[in-house]
């Protein structure tokens, strides 16, 4: 209730005007509503979808469609949740509003007619006297125990509203998990005078300004924005508390020995460490990050054993791997029908060398993601974490021994793209979880961040790659 009596005190503040009871009545139905409102996601107000230099004129119109169909939809889709938000909450914020203003109910008994068994009485309120009659129906037996405890009875009066006028509908009283109901007398006026509902709830609803830029050889290159990132985490406000139970542990490889590319793998890791330390407020002492030709067979088991047993107890860890995942498995000589094993999904580190037989059958050359987490056990860790930015899929549980606190990222499933903002530097999971992040610490959002996470990316990627490419995003 004192909420509600702030924003009445605040509506006194912000002028000189006296309000009307009626101009209360709506402000307080509007605020209410508005709170239900707001919670709905916003829509962009402009976007810009970008012709690639090595994309066709085809395929572009066929983007640009998509990008319209998805923001028309979305515009929509929002004009429906709010006035679904709008029905189901304003029956209720009517009757709060006028219980506040008019505050509590107050019967006065008159005289009881026993051949038609009600009383007579009159209803008035401890903020408004209104001299309300109103008849209330009691049988014989019950009509002087009612008078005697009509003090404890809980009186509650219901509205009606129709069209925009409001109108006494009955009154209930309760006592002892018994109600009974007062009917108002129709002989005399029952309409709430001068009081109407009409308000205008909020409406985030926009028509999205889309620009669509065809490619242009002199200024494609002002559209790269490889500094928003950066630039976004270090606006970020600092996490006041220092995270020293919280450890994180970093592979990214974007460049490998052999063949192998990862694009912006190297920029994607720094990012989420930069976030950690800067924003997260993670202990340097607790970070620990292998990059590129940092990141080979031997280093990652060396720095990953000495950084788990240096962890203190009863601790979370988070490793992210942004590399080059692999579906491994082995051939199992069964005498009724052989088949083949999955032994996880392996990580292929920087001097991997796809050509090189020890590096294919023997595991001394590999490094499973079910390995990593399978050596926590023992260690007192509390929650394990692991995000994925590759393509997995259910079998990532397989190999792994202990399930509970477990929970793992993966960026896309097996038969997808691992895809990329090219405009802007990163990997499009990564680059939208460091976004899901921020967006918790900077707007204490109610949102989780796997919600804030899928929002953010689905966008995205329709701006990005149309209906081309499908990229699934999935928590195991």
């Amino acid at each position: 209730m004192t909420k509600y009596i702030f924003i009445l005190l605040l509506l006194s503040l912000v002028d000189a005007k006296v309000y009307t009871f009626n101009e209360k009545f709506n402000a307080l139905i509007k605020y209410q509503v508005d709170k239900k409102i707001a919670v709905v996601k916003t829509i962009t107000p402009h976007v810009q979808v970008i012709q690639d230099e090595f994309e066709n004129n085809n395929t572009f119109k066929k983007r640009v469609e998509a990008v319209k169909q998805y923001f028309k939809k979305k515009e929509e889709d929002y004009l429906k949740q709010r006035e679904k938000i709008i029905t189901a909450n304003i029956d209720f914020s009517i009757q709060n509003s006028l219980r506040i203003l008019y505050g509590k109910p107050i019967v006065k008994l008159n005289a009881y007619h026993s051949d038609a068994q009600y009383y007579d009485a009159i209803l008035n309120f401890n903020k408004k006297t209104i001299n309300q009659k109103i008849k209330l129906h009691i049988n014989k037996d019950s009509a002087e125990i009612f008078k005697n405890n009509i003090d404890k009875y809980k009186v509650r009066a219901n509205f009606t509203n129709k069209n925009g006028k409001l109108t006494f509908n009955d009154i209930d009283f309760t006592y002892n998990n018994k109600t009974y109901k007062a009917m108002l007398n129709y002989a005399y006026p029952k309409y709430i005078n001068d009081i109407f509902y009409n308000v205008k709830f909020l409406n985030n609803s926009i028509t999205t300004k889309i620009d669509v830029i065809a490619f242009d050889e002199k200024n494609y290159m002002k559209y790269f924005t490889y500094d928003y990132l950066d630039n976004y985490i270090s606006s970020l406000p600092q996490n006041e508390k220092i995270l020293s139970k919280e450890y994180l542990f970093l592979i990214g490889i974007g460049k490998y020995q052999y063949r192998f590319k990862n694009e912006y793998a190297l920029r994607s890791t720094k990012a989420l460490k930069k976030l950690s330390a800067l924003v997260l407020n993670t202990p340097s002492t607790n970070l620990a990050s292998l990059y590129d030709d940092e990141a080979t067979i031997k280093n990652i088991k060396k720095k990953y054993k000495k950084f788990v047993a240096l962890m203190a107890k009863n601790s979370n860890i988070t490793i992210y791997i942004n590399a080059k995942i692999r579906a491994d498995s082995t051939f199992i000589k069964d005498d009724e029908k052989p088949y083949k094993k999955s032994k996880g999904f392996e990580i292929l580190a920087y001097d991997f060398d796809p050509k090189n037989k020890k590096h294919i059958r023997s595991d001394d050359y590999k490094i499973y993601i079910s390995e990593l987490i399978n050596s926590l056990e023992g260690n007192n860790i509390l929650k394990k974490r692991v995000i994925v930015d590759g393509c997995v899929d259910d079998t990532i549980l397989d190999n792994i021994s202990n399930k509970n606190n477990l929970e793992i990222y993966s960026s896309c499933q097996i038969g997808e793209k691992r895809l990329v903002n090219k405009l802007q530097g990163y990997s499009l999971f990564t680059y939208h979880y460091i976004k899901a992040l921020g967006s918790l610490k900077s707007t204490n959002s109610i949102k989780t961040i796997d919600t804030l996470l899928k929002e953010s990316m689905k966008e995205d990627l329709i701006i990005l790659y149309g209906n081309k490419e499908k990229q699934s995003i999935k928590i195991y």
